[in-house]
């Protein structure tokens, strides 16, 4: 159990600290009784790998914390299975990060589930998603899927209005799609309302193109008949 920082249990202690599915490196050396100095060496030096994330600290899953402990000999506490999350943790929303890192995926991976349709999200605009629980079980029973089909007749009722409008007011689909990229909404997603393909539509999209439309045309065009088209017979 030698090194530069070696671990502070003593051979025999039996130890009982809380188990997370996830540590953060603080929780991770506590729970390994060494100093946080190891856990960022061992990271550095690729001996314990952190999961994925490109937008917060680093945190270690719980297998591959007692994986690295074993091979330094470190004595692993007692315990023998996480601590099950209080129900508060339970039913608290997720940010699209944190469902991320949940999931060990990209946060890209959720947000495209979350335009295609695929993964159920709410809140005002993108930057303020929250994702249930009950929902990302759901999407990742469901095996993780990138989009749900519409119904054609929908897809053809915005085809014929945005498409239309773009059409028949001789905008440039081009045009359109830069001013809304401008506005936060993707290209692809723009051309793809355009075309009535619906696979990345959404009400957030449906309303920033309905913006577009309105700075270029110089008019309302009425968001209510946006949204109704794509959302016939009251479905959310």
């Amino acid at each position: 159990m030698g090194g530069i920082d070696p671990c502070k249990t003593k051979s025999g202690e039996r130890r009982k600290v809380p188990y997370y599915d996830v540590y953060g490196t603080s929780d991770a050396a506590a729970f390994a009784n060494v100093p946080k100095s190891t856990v960022y060496r061992a990271i550095r030096l690729g001996q314990l790998t952190p999961l994925p994330d490109k937008y917060g600290p680093a945190t270690i899953a719980h297998a591959e914390l007692v994986r690295w402990m074993d091979t330094r000999d470190f004595p692993v506490p007692q315990n023998k299975q996480p601590d099950p999350p209080k129900p508060k943790q339970v039913l608290m929303p997720l940010t699209p990060v944190k469902a991320a890192r949940l999931m060990d995926v990209d946060v890209k991976t959720i947000m495209a589930a979350i335009d295609g349709h695929a993964l159920e999200a709410t809140g005002p605009d993108r930057r303020s998603l929250k994702i249930a629980h009950a929902a990302l079980d759901t999407w990742d029973r469901n095996g993780r899927p990138m989009w749900v089909r519409q119904p054609e007749p929908v897809a053809y009722g915005v085809r014929l209005l945005v498409g239309g409008l773009v059409a028949d007011n001789e905008l440039s689909a081009k045009a359109v799609a830069d001013a809304a990229e401008r506005m936060g909404l993707p290209r692809t997603i723009t051309h793809s309302m355009i075309r009535g393909d619906l696979a990345h539509a959404s009400v957030t999209a449906l309303t920033c193109l309905a913006g577009v439309l309105d700075q270029m045309l110089g008019r309302t065009l009425g968001l209510e008949e946006l949204i109704e088209v794509w959302r016939p017979e009251g479905r959310p």
